[in-house]
């Protein structure tokens, strides 16, 4: 689920509205708009990795495209953001999950950081 609702968060932030893009959404979610938390089909593992890793492979050519930082999104779906505003979001996003990632390990394994 994890995998897979970030892979949504890629295209959508970086295809959608920073590049302003028309690609359709990578995780289809019919009439549930939560659908990619759904969907945990544990045979669907190595294609929900490389759904995300094809996805961030798209997002890093859509950042390597702009000329600054300072460049605007060109979706009118969301108030007008620069990239550096969609890249420190994305920090957060990935810190956020990461972190859910992390409590989901704990109870698994039982292993705690320092």
């Amino acid at each position: 689920g994890l995998v897979q609702h970030m892979t949504s968060v890629e295209w959508w932030w970086f295809e959608r509205i920073f590049a302003g893009g028309s690609a359709p959404e990578p995780i289809e979610t019919g009439d549930d708009p939560e659908a990619e938390w759904h969907m945990l089909d544990p045979g669907r593992v190595a294609v929900a990795l490389e759904e995300f890793q094809r996805q961030c492979a798209h997002s890093r050519t859509v950042v390597g495209q702009a000329t600054s930082f300072d460049v605007l999104s060109a979706s009118a779906e969301r108030p007008t953001r620069d990239l550096r505003w969609v890249m420190a979001h994305m920090i957060e996003e990935y810190a956020r999950h990461n972190g859910h990632a992390d409590l989901l390990r704990e109870c698994i394994d039982g292993a705690v950081g320092d």
